[in-house]
């Protein structure tokens, strides 16, 4: 199984002699599926202790994953006019209408309006 850091981690004992057919295919996936759910266990683990040396174990519970996330990491901001200034035209001009109308609304947008529309547009 590919891993993030791009080694191999095999299924199986001898897993690399064994060819992969419908008859075991489900096997092989439930294995590699089990690999790289559990690949970042220790790092999460180390990550989970020292947090836990800052903030009572028993408050994760009270918040989802995206309010801890906001609570560690901050509210992320877009910032418009950078994204503005590295924006690189091809077949309109900075100065067309609509270009300006596009600015105009995602300046309007909220942080979290305009995070969305940039996951939904790369």
């Amino acid at each position: 199984v590919g891993m993030s850091d791009g080694s191999m981690e095999p299924t199986q004992e001898d897993g690399s002699q064994i060819a992969l057919d419908f008859d075991n295919a489900r096997e092989y996936i439930e294995r590699a599926k089990e690999i790289r759910l559990h690949e970042s266990r220790a790092q999460l683990e180390a990550f989970k202790l020292g947090l836990a040396a800052v903030v009572p174990v028993q408050l994760f519970s009270l918040f989802t994953e995206k309010e801890l996330e906001v609570l560690i990491c901050g509210q992320a901001e877009m910032d418009t006019s950078l994204l503005k200034q590295c924006t690189e035209y091809e077949g309109v001009k900075p100065d067309d209408d609509h270009v300006e109308y596009f600015w105009e609304v995602l300046e309007e947008m909220t942080s979290e309006q305009r995070t969305e529309f940039l996951r939904f547009a790369w």
